[in-house]
C-alpha cells in the first residue's frame, strides 16, 4: 500500500517537474533566439557602418 502510494507520488512529481522543465527550456530557447537575433542585427549594423 505504502509502496503504491510512493509510486503514485513519484509519478505526480515527475509529471509536474517534466512540465516545469519543458516550460523553462521553452522560455530559455525563446530568450536565446531573441538575444541571438539582436546580436546578429547589431553586428550587421556595426559592419555596415564600418564599410
Amino acid at each position: 500500500m505504502f509502496v503504491e502510494f510512493l509510486h503514485i507520488y513519484e509519478n505526480v512529481i515527475y509529471a509536474h517537474m517534466n512540465h516545469y522543465f519543458k516550460s523553462i527550456i521553452t522560455y530559455f530557447f525563446i530568450l536565446y533566439n531573441l538575444i541571438l537575433w539582436n546580436l546578429i542585427k547589431l553586428f550587421e549594423s556595426y559592419f555596415k557602418v564600418n564599410e
